[in-house]
């Protein structure tokens, strides 16, 4: 039987490949399903339950917000918050999506799902693999209809 790496999980969880290029679009879909309910219920349920026993453990770090000093321009992070979340194994970028600008070679696409999830990811997220330590260079939300059903990252150094 073969190893299933990230990508296996975003096809398992979104019932196929998810291409992550760009920034995507963060809004919902303009017509969502009229059992979006159920749809939602369903499938934030099933990503969460997918990465809860075939996710890899990573450590998610969120600061407060920055203060800025007059005078100085010194711009301080807030106290940082970790949270240590399963989620897909992170794999390289595929060379036909770099773009040498926001896409660059060595970066890896990971995601969690939105499912209890007690932060909202952002940018200056800070994403702890093993002993790396990669920051959120793109977010793109995957929806189940009105919410979103699972957060997919592309983590650059």
């Amino acid at each position: 039987m073969g190893t299933i790496t990230g990508g296996d999980l975003i096809a398992l969880i979104t019932g196929g490949v998810v291409e992550l290029t760009g920034g995507g679009d963060p809004s919902p879909p303009a017509t969502p399903s009229e059992d979006g309910t159920t749809a939602d219920t369903e499938l934030l349920a099933a990503a969460f339950d997918v990465l809860d026993e075939l996710g890899k453990t990573l450590t998610y770090t969120q600061y407060a917000a920055q203060t800025h000093t007059p005078g100085t321009g010194e711009v301080s992070l807030g106290s940082p918050t970790t949270v240590n979340r399963k989620s897909i194994p992170p794999y390289q970028v595929e060379d036909r999506y770099i773009d040498g600008d926001l896409i660059q070679r060595g970066d890896m696409i990971t995601g969690i799902a939105a499912k209890n999830l007690t932060f909202t990811p952002n940018k200056d997220n800070l994403v702890s693999v093993d002993s790396a330590v990669w920051k959120i260079k793109c977010i793109k939300p995957i929806y189940s209809g009105v919410s979103i059903a699972l957060y997919l990252f592309i983590l650059g150094k």
